[in-house]
């Protein structure tokens, strides 16, 4: 643990807050929100509560925090050593896949292509989704997300990943309530879905469903 009063971020653990123009600085255990251009002081509230629990989610040691772009790093290192590429396949999380692995110096040797496939149209489209899978058991599902990182591979890509979900704050139901977000990851011939209903508003849930998608796949990679 940080055992003096003010303990800055480093540049990675500030990677999540840094698209939207702004740093974090830990102080007496709460955080002080600043932009990176200009002196102007941001409120806890308007920035996304996710990214303050990825600081404070018991890891202890922030400067061990795991930031989108640390796993995005050690999951280049692992695909660059097996010599595979990635692709990705996101509907509710927007590109915060593509654009966290991207993020890294070099990725071009391990990232093969990433689709946004928000419509159900677009799933069909470009990742052959068939029409019949939506319809019986609709967009946010395990058969879902695993045709859609089955066409990702048909695609060339060696790994893929998916998510589909409801990031709210409308669009949910009883069997699927905003937060609920269906993933998959697909390697090695083996294709593995998930879900999890994630707590927060929309932002917040895009980016944990996004950094859960990372971990796991860097915590797959390095069991390989």
């Amino acid at each position: 643990m940080c055992s003096n009063q003010k303990c800055e971020l480093g540049h990675d653990v500030v990677f999540s807050l840094r698209r939207m123009d702004i740093s974090a600085t830990y102080k007496n255990q709460g955080f002080r929100i600043e932009r990176l251009l200009g002196t102007r002081m941001w409120s806890q509230t308007h920035v996304p509560q996710a990214l303050i629990i990825n600081y404070q989610k018991g890891l202890g040691d922030l400067n061990q925090t795991h930031s989108f772009l640390e796993l995005s790093k050690g999951i280049g290192e692992s695909l660059k050593g097996l010599g595979w590429r990635i692709g990705t396949a996101e509907s509710c999380t927007g590109g915060l896949l593509a654009a966290a692995i991207t993020d890294v110096p070099g990725s071009s040797r391990w990232f093969d292509e990433g689709l946004v496939t928000y419509s159900n149209q677009s799933k069909q489209k470009y990742l052959a989704v068939p029409s019949a899978t939506i319809e019986q058991y609709g967009a946010v599902s395990s058969e879902v997300v695993e045709a859609m990182v089955r066409g990702v591979l048909a695609n060339g890509a060696d790994v893929a990943v998916a998510t589909s979900g409801i990031a709210g704050p409308d669009g949910g139901s009883v069997d699927k309530p905003v937060g609920t977000v269906w993933m998959a990851w697909a390697f090695a011939g083996d294709i593995e879905a998930e879900v999890r209903c994630f707590e927060g508003n929309r932002q917040e849930v895009r980016y944990l469903a996004s950094e859960h998608v990372l971990s796991r796949l860097s915590e797959k990679l390095r069991s390989l």
